[in-house]
């Protein structure tokens, strides 16, 4: 490489205006590492010929790898202008989209670049990818497979492919495909491996899956799949009953998530987020002690129900039963609550949300219905309900607009709650990124459950409390409870649940691989396996202990 670097000088020494010795130059830089040295390659190839797609493009790879990812997005945009046709930078483009979660704009990128191209495998590995985000399960498994396909020897699509299969339950596919795969260069057999070793602790093969995973060099793993590789090794453990082995394993999980670019990316965002909730607490707290709550609108006929709960305490699991009921229909994590706070304006401050008028909940309820249609079939015989954990921020708002809305909420031992969510790999967003430490989540689920109370307390919230224990523990009761509350009878197939999540076709949390089993008490209170970690928090967590029954 420093051989090639001289020799591009050189070049671009004897003809200064050498377009392409100034971007081979640059790309040489970026294989180095020198990042802002081939950032100005490139811009000096584009100041001498400004029509050159390909210098454009290349600085958008520079621009986004420097974490400048607005203007690496200009570069893509205009490299594309300047060749509408360059099917690359329609997929550069889309990948940048695709990190930046702005799923549609990514998957029409792709599109782009494969009707240019139709037999460019990576684009169409790449739209599986945001395929699979969007929840267009099928369709994603037909872009990997399509893109395997066209490249047999594509080892990133295959793992892909095998990435969707464990989320989406299907091990007899994923055991199929890696029964499949040849001999691969070693930082790729790390992967599969790993990902054989994901199966057969999926199936319960234990002892079959600490034998694999011991295969796995660290160091060969790829950059995405080493975080998700160190919590397998965390919950195999756990399971050995090596709680001090465990912790270690979950805390490097958990170090690696912090130094991977989409955290970065989204680490100033959520600070941005955790701060906005805390500010919403203090405004609840002082409106609680200063000022009576506002008069509320006539109720519409139409009231949804929420599911709500810290992420963690069980909303999977009993979303998953609820919607075995033949009346219950459950539209799992959309953004109906976020559209309608889109079309407000996004209101920050709660005497904003209080002082809403009866125009606004208008515009407000239209937003919502208009989103939840795109995802339930409205039917007057079929209770919806709205599960999104984290909506229990967003009680004042939620009864503004629906005063007679009932609140589904979800407990679960606060230590548990907090340990659980430390220990997963959450798909990275404002809210979740705040789940890699631990003080912090310790922190974000004092600030929620606060939020939420002094709601309930402040606009008289019809909520039914479930704690995961107790379901666990007396199922029937609890169930039947619940449906009571939700105006329904009990119906004989809810014992059959885990059939419900074998059918989905996607479960879009964490909780995926455990709702298909029959239920167990093994996850209940397992913070005291970790409770020499955990005893500094306790002080802080008091108060919501006491509160939910569990001192």
């Amino acid at each position: 490489m420093e051989e090639a670097e001289k020799s591009y000088r050189q070049a671009v020494f004897l003809k200064p205006e050498f377009v392409d010795a100034h971007c081979n130059l640059g790309n040489t830089l970026r294989e180095m590492g020198r990042l802002a040295e081939a950032k100005n390659s490139y811009l000096q190839a584009i100041e001498i010929m400004p029509e050159c797609a390909e210098a454009h493009c290349n600085l958008g790879v520079a621009l986004k790898e420097l974490g400048q990812f607005d203007e690496a997005e200009a570069s893509y945009r205009q490299a594309t202008v300047l060749k509408p046709d360059f099917f690359n930078a329609h997929n550069n483009l889309g990948n940048l989209l695709r990190d930046a979660r702005r799923l549609d704009e990514a998957e029409a990128s792709y599109l782009q670049a494969i009707k240019l191209k139709p037999d460019f495998a990576e684009a169409h590995s790449n739209l599986g990818v945001t395929q699979a985000g969007l929840g267009l399960i099928d369709e994603a498994e037909t872009s990997y497979k399509k893109a395997i396909a066209l490249r047999p020897d594509f080892v990133e699509a295959l793992l892909n492919l095998c990435d969707l299969l464990e989320k989406n339950n299907d091990i007899d596919e994923l055991s199929t495909v890696l029964a499949g795969v040849g001999q691969q260069p070693s930082r790729m057999a790390a992967d599969f491996n790993y990902y054989k070793a994901l199966a057969a602790f999926r199936t319960d093969r234990f002892s079959e899956a600490i034998t694999l995973s011991s295969e796995v060099a660290e160091c060969q793993i790829s950059a995405t799949r080493k975080a998700p590789y160190l919590k397998l090794k965390g919950d195999l453990n756990h399971w050995k009953a090596d709680y001090d082995a465990a912790f270690s394993f979950y805390k490097q999980s958990n170090s690696n998530v912090r130094l991977s670019d989409e955290f970065r990316r989204l680490e100033s965002a959520s600070e941005s987020y955790f701060l906005r909730q805390k500010e919403r607490l203090r405004q609840l707290q002082k409106l609680t002690k200063d000022a009576s709550p506002p008069s509320e609108f006539s109720a519409d006929k139409t009231q949804p129900t929420f599911l709500i709960g810290f992420p963690r305490s069980g909303t999977t699991l009993l979303d998953t039963i609820l919607r075995t009921h033949s009346r219950i229909d459950v539209v799992e994590e959309q953004p109906m609550v976020g559209k309608m706070s889109v079309a407000l304006g996004n209101p920050h401050k709660v005497t904003m949300v209080e002082s809403l008028s009866e125009s606004d909940v208008r515009v407000a309820t239209r937003a919502y219905f208009e989103e939840l249609e795109r995802h339930s079939q409205l039917c007057d015989d079929i209770l919806v309900i709205d599960k999104l954990p984290l909506n229990i921020l967003q009680a004042p708002l939620i009864n503004r607009i629906f005063p007679g809305a009932r609140y589904i909420l979800c407990l679960r031992h606060p230590l548990d709650c907090v340990l659980s969510s430390w220990m997963q790999n959450f798909e990275l967003n404002p809210a979740m990124a705040n789940m890699v430490d631990l003080d912090r989540a310790v922190e974000f689920y004092c600030v929620a459950v606060e939020i939420f109370e002094l709601s309930r307390k402040r606009y008289q919230l019809n909520t039914h409390e479930i704690r995961y224990e107790d379901l666990i523990e007396d199922f029937e009761t609890e169930a039947s409870n619940l449906l009571s509350f939700l105006g329904l009878d009990w119906e004989p197939e809810l014992h059959n649940f885990q059939m419900t999540a074998k059918s989905r076709e996607a479960i879009r949390t964490p909780s995926h691989s455990q709702v298909i089993k029959p239920l167990y008490r093994n996850a209940s209170f397992r913070w005291k396996h970790y409770e020499d970690y955990l005893d500094k928090y306790i002080p802080q967590l008091a108060p919501w202990i006491k509160k939910y029954g569990y001192s």
